[in-house]
């Protein structure tokens, strides 16, 4: 399971992907994570993705605590 980062800082895509590398091997240790392989370009894909959607997810809730900022629900 890939556990919860508890701290300011959003995690890297790098250290998004070496989680989700570490829990394929531990559910399929025969499924190779290795770089030049599907599964590696797949992780470091959807890795990249989940960096830069949390990476936008905190500049959208860093700009909603500002009166000036702040739309919709936020108001």
């Amino acid at each position: 399971m890939i556990e919860r980062y508890r701290n300011d800082d959003p995690r890297s895509a790098n250290e998004i992907a070496a989680a989700i590398e570490e829990t394929l091997q531990t559910i399929r240790p025969d499924a190779p994570a290795i770089e030049g392989t599907q599964n590696y370009a797949f992780i470091q894909m959807y890795a990249q993705t989940l960096a830069a959607q949390q990476e936008q997810a905190l500049s959208e809730l860093y700009n909603a605590s500002f009166l000036t900022d702040a739309t919709g629900e936020e108001l």
